[in-house]
């Protein structure tokens, strides 16, 4: 998971969300070269980015909805202005809720 205080400062120096996810990218690029040698591009990739976005996500959704995230963890009934929404964890650990959007034919990741 990424620092907070890293994300926090991100957030107060840049406006731009795009800005910041190509911020993040770039330094998970860094850290996986650490790992792997992999080969290097100029630019990253839309992977990269939407790893980078995903991380953003949680780190805020994580501050906010700390609570409700948690009760979500063990199944039991979040706080009753989000419980209205029918929330859930999705695979990557992203807080989601439902909606009309359910009854759609397109996953929600669209």
């Amino acid at each position: 998971m990424f620092d907070c205080t890293l994300l926090d400062s991100l957030l107060d120096r840049f406006s731009s969300l795009d800005k910041i996810v190509r911020i993040i990218a770039y330094c998970l690029r860094f850290i996986n070269s650490l790992k792997i040698q992999a080969p290097r591009t100029i630019a990253v990739n839309q992977t990269e980015l939407h790893s980078a976005l995903l991380i953003i996500v949680r780190q805020v959704q994580g501050r906010c909805f700390t609570e409700d995230i948690a009760k979500l963890h063990h199944t039991q009934l979040c706080s009753p202005a989000l419980r209205k929404l029918a929330p859930f964890l999705d695979s990557q650990g992203v807080l989601r809720v439902g909606g009309r959007l359910t009854h759609a034919a397109m996953p929600y990741e669209v």
